[in-house]
């Protein structure tokens, strides 16, 4: 957590802007530890349970087919998990008929990873292991 106290003979304009910069950096730096856990479609597993339904809504569902299409059963029971348990048994029905070309399944988990890295930098995602920094002030 990073405090900031501001007395009355500052300059406002240069506390706002030090504050800016401090929060940009901050930012980076985070968005940076994101990327470091977050490097492989296996790394889907370290997303907090909690982020998974905004993480699927975000995605289109045919994306989500032809990414868990034959992956670690641990990502499977943790998307679907994330779902209600009618749309979970309907999306592994689909699943079970649904088979996408290799390279169909290399792009859309490449979607997804682009994404979770979108949604952590815009703070609506979580990562297991990775915390955004609070300001104060």
């Amino acid at each position: 957590m990073i405090k900031i106290t501001v007395t009355s003979n500052v300059d406002e304009n240069l506390v706002s802007d030090e504050i800016l910069k401090m929060h940009d950096i901050q930012s980076e730096k985070y968005l940076q530890q994101v990327k470091n856990h977050i490097k492989t479609f296996n790394d889907l597993i370290k997303v907090q349970d909690s982020s998974i339904p905004k993480l699927y809504r975000a995605i289109d569902r045919k994306i989500w087919l032809d990414a868990l299409n034959g992956c670690d059963k641990a990502i499977l029971r943790k998307v679907q998990n994330g779902l209600s348990k009618r749309a979970a048994i309907m999306f592994e029905e689909d699943l079970e008929v649904h088979k996408p070309e290799a390279s169909e399944v290399k792009a859309a988990q490449d979607r997804i990873l682009k994404e979770i890295i979108e949604l952590a930098d815009l703070d609506d995602l979580q990562i297991i292991g990775v915390d955004r920094p609070e300001f104060i002030c």
